[in-house]
């Protein structure tokens, strides 16, 4: 599947552009160039900055633009962790497209994810410092992972610490199936 591997996204908002850096992940070596992107640009312009965050947040998730370390990004795979029930086949059609049968049963439409995706946005901009551990298993701690394995340690000191909880459930993310059912545990409430 081909999509948009991003290095940036500017919003001017006095002129309503939207400039976006961006390469083909189809051609090697990647070639990065700057462009405005016109249904960006219609968006903020016709619905302001709100509207253009749902866009964005929406391309994230249907995998048409990919990479970038940016609030969007870490929204979206936070809505993920969050709704691990608001899969492809229940989500219906969107404006344009042909409709098929399956989607006539969908338990979500396309604002709906959109209004979902943006209160994880939301939430991520709005986390506060907390610091928590990962319980793996009762009483066992994840101290580190790498491509293969994850670490765990009875001690609660050589835990890895995250500065939030939202920190803490991209990490559990990342773990795949061995993130699933995993315990978040807020740091002072195990130290009093």
């Amino acid at each position: 599947m081909s999509y948009n591997k991003i290095r940036s996204i500017q919003i001017d908002k006095k002129a309503n552009k939207v400039i976006v850096s961006s390469a083909c992940n189809n051609s090697k070596p990647l070639h990065y160039f700057k462009q405005e992107w016109m249904e960006y640009s219609h968006a903020l312009q016709f619905g302001g900055m709100e509207r253009l965050e749902r866009v964005i947040l929406v391309d994230y998730y249907k995998g048409l633009i990919q990479q970038g370390s940016n609030d969007y990004e870490k929204a979206e795979r936070l809505f993920r962790f969050r709704n691990p029930d608001v899969t492809w086949n229940k989500i219906g059609n969107m404006i344009g497209e042909p409709l098929r049968y399956s989607e006539w049963l969908a338990e979500y439409c396309w604002e709906e994810v959109a209004d979902l995706l943006y209160a994880s946005l939301q939430d991520w901009r709005d986390r506060k410092p907390c610091p928590c551990v990962i319980e793996y298993r009762e009483g066992w701690y994840v101290t580190r992972k790498n491509s293969q394995s994850v670490y765990y340690n009875p001690e609660i000191k050589n835990a890895l610490t995250f500065k939030t909880r939202e920190d803490a459930e991209l990490f559990l993310l990342s773990l795949g199936k061995h993130g699933r059912g995993r315990n978040i545990v807020n740091l002072s409430e195990v130290i009093q």
